[in-house]
């Protein structure tokens, strides 16, 4: 009988070294959130496309920082929507960038995508509490950015004044739907991911300055991945926004060297 009273106390201390351990677990990680502040200045939303991470920008982040000292904040969301964040901001800094990436960056998952961007914009906006923000996807990442302001944005969310867009197939990459030309003037063929932005284009903020970025690389009409007019073809999309400006690079300008084109870093530094 001792022995199960002893054993009994042996357990209930245990228990309450347990509990008092995770209390103190606990404490330490929200001690080591950051600091809510007031940022001022404009943040730089940037979005990779499929298969890419938070790193995806780096090269261009450096040579945008030979100009100008730059925050740099990245955002993995996890599938579990879970955050995993490196760097932060300070209120001093004239031009913040937050990186958001998504643990599952796969092209099937870019609506799911869309709800995980809208996590991070909210953790950003508890934290950092910015006032003004614009967006640049590359890839699919400016398809993720489109389903976020279409499907998913709340009228609480905060809208980005201006935008780029980066080699992003609003048409699909097949030539089915895209001519072989650089010419736009109406889709040859609706494919279905431009089926989907098509029925909700009116939710899509006309307050808004956009630039639409197509490559072209010698071999034809693409940037050896997106067709210029499937890139194009968001005119349809965002052609009634307050200002919207088409751009076609020839130089550097395969899919995968749109983010450290020379135009590029020079239009980022002239238009933010």
């Amino acid at each position: 009988m001792e022995i199960k009273k002893f054993l009994k106390g042996v357990l209930v201390v245990g228990l309450l070294a347990f509990l008092l351990n995770s209390f103190q677990l606990v404490k330490v990680e929200a001690e080591k959130k950051e600091q809510p502040i007031s940022l001022k200045n404009e943040a730089l939303v940037m979005v990779p496309g499929t298969g890419a991470s938070v790193d995806r920008f780096d090269q261009l982040l450096l040579k945008l920082q030979k100009t100008n000292e730059i925050d740099v904040l990245k955002i993995t969301v996890q599938t579990n929507g879970q955050l995993t964040i490196s760097g932060k901001l300070t209120a001093e800094n004239h031009q913040p960038v937050i990186v958001i990436g998504f643990a599952d960056s796969s092209e099937a998952a870019v609506p799911k995508q869309a709800v995980w961007f809208q996590k991070a914009i909210h953790y950003v906006q508890q934290t950092y509490n910015v006032q003004k923000y614009n967006f640049l996807g590359h890839s699919n990442g400016g398809l993720v950015m489109t389903d976020y302001l279409e499907y998913v944005y709340l009228s609480i969310d905060p809208k980005p004044e201006k935008i780029i867009f980066l080699g992003t197939p609003f048409n699909d990459v097949g030539w089915k739907y895209n001519e072989m030309t650089r010419t736009f003037t109406t889709v040859k063929e609706n494919s279905a991911i431009f089926e989907r932005y098509k029925a909700k284009a009116l939710r899509l903020p006309e307050e808004v300055d956009v630039i639409n970025i197509a490559g072209n690389v010698a071999t034809g009409n693409s940037d050896g991945t997106v067709p210029v007019t499937s890139v194009l073809a968001g005119r349809i999309l965002y052609g009634d926004s307050q200002s919207y400006q088409e751009v076609i690079l020839t130089q550097q300008a395969k899919h995968s060297q749109l983010v450290t084109n020379p135009e590029l870093v020079a239009l980022l530094q002239d238009f933010f």
